[in-house]
């Protein structure tokens, strides 16, 4: 990765018009990624593919960048750590995929809208460069902690939202619902299971217990004794 002026300073003009708190930093690279906003507080910055950025016209670039832009004003950033630290220790439970899945389709949602409206409405242009990214990065998955607008999960309905006008704005209240969510299921105690507890042999159910006990049972294990002590018994030809 290495850094621009050029970038960096339509970025900056980018963020002062977003009234943004600060202007994060701005890496170019040359391996085929989308761009991204990565990394936690002080230290997120935006990742730009230097020859996807050149395949654009303005307006597309603005577009990609008002998101990413989008992403770091609103803080997105932090709820990627917040789902990094519980992903570990929750990665089996239902509710934390669709409370993760739940908030990065509001977060998309959200910043769509934003870099829409940063671009003077020109919904068309916006999806084109939604487009060219996606054939750009080849369907290559996301690093956990990045917030990217190119996401491939949701696209489809995007896109759709986009050139229909559908786009929701900022819900305060669902967001925050979510966000209790995963903050509900990281206080939530790990369950501790032992090696001697995963490889033990289930206890025989009630059903198995009954039928040894039973008279039939009881008979043919009396039978088959008496059948092994006459084997035992009979003699041999020498």
């Amino acid at each position: 990765a290495y850094t621009s002026r050029i970038w960096q300073r339509r970025v900056a003009k980018l963020a002062s018009n977003m009234n943004c708190s600060r202007t994060p930093t701005v890496k170019m690279v040359r391996e085929p990624i989308s761009p991204m906003l990565w990394g936690f507080g002080s230290r997120a910055q935006i990742l730009l593919p230097d020859r996807l950025m050149t395949q654009l016209d303005r307006r597309g670039q603005d577009g990609l960048l008002c998101h990413e832009l989008a992403h770091f004003r609103r803080g997105d950033h932090w709820v990627r750590m917040l789902e990094a630290l519980v992903l570990p220790l929750f990665w089996w439970h239902p509710v934390f995929w669709w409370t993760r899945y739940e908030l990065s389709k509001a977060e998309e949602e959200a910043c769509d809208l934003t870099a829409i409206r940063q671009t003077c409405g020109d919904r068309r242009t916006y999806a084109e460069a939604l487009l060219r990214a996606i054939d750009f990065v080849s369907l290559q998955p996301l690093p956990p902690t990045a917030c990217s607008a190119v996401s491939h999960g949701m696209l489809r309905l995007r896109l759709q939202q986009i050139m229909t006008k559908q786009n929701r704005t900022f819900q305060t209240p669902s967001i925050c619902l979510h966000l209790f969510l995963l903050f509900a299921i990281a206080l939530l105690p790990c369950p501790k299971v032992s090696p001697q507890q995963i490889f033990a042999k289930p206890p025989p159910t009630t059903s198995s217990v009954q039928q040894a006990d039973s008279p039939n049972a009881r008979t043919h294990q009396e039978d088959d004794k008496q059948g092994n002590e006459t084997t035992s018994e009979t003699p041999t030809d020498n």
